[in-house]
Formats: C-alpha cells, sequence, structure tokens
C-alpha cells in the first residue's frame, strides 16, 4: 500500500541560482525526510548520495555528485577528497591557516533552464568516446560513457590518460 501524501513547506534565505547547491541541498532534505517518513533506516549514507545525485537529473540538470556527497559523507573540521563510482571520501586534514570564502557574485545560474551546463556534461561523454576510439577500445559503444569508463577499460591511472593523448 502506498504511503499517505505529505506536505512539506520550504523556506530559507539562499538566494536562488547563486551556485550554493541550494537544489541539491533541497533534493538532499528530501531524502532524508522520505525516508524518516517511511522509517527506512537501510540506506547507508554512501547509497542516499548516489540515489540524491540520480534523482536531480530528473529535473534536466546532468550534474555530478559532489554536492550530494559532502552533503551526507562530510566530516566536521575536514575536508574530503571525493571519489565516484562508487562514491566514497576520505578524509583531508587541512592546515590551520586554511580560509574558505563563500561569496555571492549576483550572477544568476538557472542550470536546468539553459544548455551551457548539460553541454559541458555531453562534451565530456563526447570526448571519452572519442579517445576510447582513438585509443583502440573495441566495446567502445557499449561500455564507454565517462572517463573514469575508459581509465577502466585501459587499466590507466587519471595522469596516465593524459600522457597517453599527447
Amino acid at each position: 500500500t502506498l504511503a499517505p501524501g505529505l506536505q512539506v513547506m520550504v523556506d530559507g534565505s539562499v538566494p536562488m541560482s547563486a551556485g550554493l547547491s541550494s537544489s541539491s541541498a533541497l533534493v538532499c532534505a528530501s531524502a532524508l525526510l522520505a525516508a524518516l517518513f517511511l522509517n527506512d533506516t537501510s540506506l547507508s549514507r554512501e547509497r542516499i548520495a548516489e540515489l540524491c545525485a540520480r534523482s536531480e537529473r530528473y529535473v534536466g540538470t546532468q550534474g555530478g555528485g559532489m554536492d550530494q556527497a559532502i552533503s551526507f559523507l562530510g566530516v566536521s573540521g575536514k575536508a574530503q577528497l571525493i571519489n565516484f563510482n562508487p562514491v566514497r571520501c576520505e578524509p583531508v586534514t587541512l592546515p590551520d591557516s586554511a580560509t574558505f570564502v563563500v561569496a555571492n557574485c549576483m550572477v544568476n545560474k538557472w542550470k536546468a533552464d539553459g544548455t551551457d551546463f548539460n553541454n559541458r556534461v555531453a562534451e565530456c561523454k563526447l570526448g571519452a568516446r572519442v579517445l576510447a576510439v582513438k585509443l583502440g577500445v573495441a566495446s567502445w559503444r557499449d561500455h564507454i560513457k565517462t572517463y573514469h569508463d575508459l581509465m577502466t577499460a585501459q587499466g590507466m591511472e587519471p595522469g596516465s590518460l593524459l600522457a597517453a593523448v599527447k
């Protein structure tokens, strides 16, 4: 049976489209609310981060998952080295003198409405496939969609991919 409906109001002071991951924060908060509402505690933090990243693509933004990963896998007082496929984080200690500045440049970026953000994602996918052909990967049509796929297929590390195309 379906759970009863849920009405939620969202309020905040983050400027719309300011590039401060507000849509990702909303998706992550909604996922947590849904999990609590359904009393589902079986999802790991890594899995819920992956699900949230995928869910944002349904509104037209072909983003990665870094915002969602840090939302669920962040550790107070630590920076995180985030890797994907599967998502995982490694805490990084920054020097005590490290400073972060969060600023609003007052330029709105409507990622889902425009094409430049999604075009960049498409260009990266195309680039991975072009390199796969150049490197002679036989099954590139079926298996190569990202640079990670290409590096895995070729048994390469990130730095060696750059050397292979020079």
